[in-house]
């Protein structure tokens, strides 16, 4: 029997968010608006309609850096005689997947939140059915799912670019730089970059840069000035305005706060 101990739909939140604990129990998260995760120790952006499924015990760890974040949550347990059914169905853990159909899943997901809620004399079994369909979608859209993209023989090129990106966003990057390293047109690479991981590439370098200056904003005293140096931007008024349009604050007002 699948166990629904809390759960929320449209849950919406006006400023930028950030969740970090480490889970006692299942979640199911759907994503409605553009968001980050943390993947092995990696934080990836991903597009709105992102699901994962954290297991019992795993670094959950997301939110989103924009305001206006959107999500259907599930917090459940599963019974030892059924323990096996995520593994069953192949669904994987802690590992965030973008689905073209999510229709049924958000109904689904409200049909469970509300029925919470109740004091039905068959709350519990309706719970437990609700769940079992909300899995047994789930895969269903799993199997119908292209062969992975991580198979795609520009995916490995395309990987140590993005890591490069995410260690060192200060440098000089452009599409055309980039997309000269894998021999491919600039358009080409622009539309094989966000396919292989759902974030233009220039976004990648933006949202990078941005998380090193919060970094420097709350570890160091050094100016503004050169602080947008070391972040790879030729101007500090171009960072000034580039991190306030993201952050909703400017970078003096991000260092206060995190005093």
């Amino acid at each position: 029997m699948i166990t629904v101990y809390n759960g929320g739909c449209d849950s919406r939140h006006k400023t930028p968010l950030e969740v970090l604990y480490t889970g006692s129990d299942y979640l199911l998260l759907f994503v409605k608006t553009d968001a980050f995760f943390e993947v092995a120790n990696k934080i990836m952006e991903v597009p709105p309609n992102t699901i994962i499924l954290y297991d019992i015990g795993a670094k959950v760890h997301y939110g989103r850096s924009c305001p206006h974040y959107n999500d259907n949550w599930i917090h459940f347990g599963i019974s030892q005689d059924e323990i096996k059914l995520p593994h069953a169905l192949r669904l994987p853990f802690n590992a965030p997947i973008t689905l073209k159909q999510t229709g049924q899943i958000n109904e689904l997901m409200s049909l469970i939140a509300i029925a919470n809620l109740t004091n039905d004399v068959y709350r519990d079994k309706l719970l437990d059915s609700y769940m079992h369909a909300l899995l047994y979608h789930i895969a269903s859209l799993l199997q119908e799912m292209p062969i992975p993209l991580s198979h795609h023989k520009f995916y490995p090129a395309f990987s140590k670019i993005r890591l490069e990106i995410l260690n060192s966003p200060q440098m000089d990057w452009s599409v055309d730089s980039m997309a000269d390293s894998v021999n491919l047109s600039p358009s080409y690479f622009q539309h094989l970059y966000k396919e292989f991981f759902g974030i233009p590439c220039m976004r990648e370098v933006i949202l990078a840069r941005l998380r090193l200056a919060k970094f420097y904003l709350s570890t160091t005293d050094q100016s503004i000035q050169s602080l947008a140096a070391l972040c790879g931007y030729e101007s500090d008024l171009h960072f000034m305005k580039q991190f306030k349009k993201n952050m909703n604050m400017t970078p003096s007002q991000y260092r206060a706060s995190c005093r």
